[in-house]
């Protein structure tokens, strides 16, 4: 990992509440962008990976198709595919839509959530500190 993409990875793990048994947190966090990705139009994907850089870039470039998910479906998608719990992933979900807002810039941000559905923007912008609201 290097760039943007192990500071994020870093700043989730840091928040989130992942129990000992979470024997590799970064590829819980990775398959959390993964899908959040996908929320994404190609070009913002594209966009996105370009902003997270490292070995994440490659992977978020080859998802081409958009797929909305509610947060909902996100959170049930990455317990499924992790193996953890629905709670651990919906927190875990929460604190990287935290650390986005601190890894990435206001401009970046800005691209992001204006391409997110209504119900995932509304999850990241709850996310987002409190003082920070007021720039959107």
């Amino acid at each position: 990992m290097s760039g943007n993409v192990e500071k994020l990875v870093q700043e989730t793990i840091s928040r989130a509440y992942l129990p000992d048994t979470i024997k590799q947190p970064g590829a819980v966090v990775e398959r959390a962008l993964e899908i959040f990705a996908d929320n994404l139009s190609g070009r913002g994907t594209r966009r996105f990976a370009e902003w997270i850089g490292g070995d994440m870039r490659s992977r978020l470039e080859a998802r081409s198709d958009k797929v909305e998910r509610s947060v909902d479906d996100m959170i049930d998608l990455l317990a499924a595919d992790t193996g953890v719990t629905p709670s651990i992933a919906d927190d875990l979900l929460g604190n990287m839509f935290e650390a986005l807002w601190h890894v990435l810039d206001r401009e970046q941000m800005d691209e992001i959530i204006a391409q997110l559905p209504a119900e995932c923007m509304r999850a990241v912008m709850a996310a987002i500190p409190g003082e920070a609201r007021g720039h959107f």
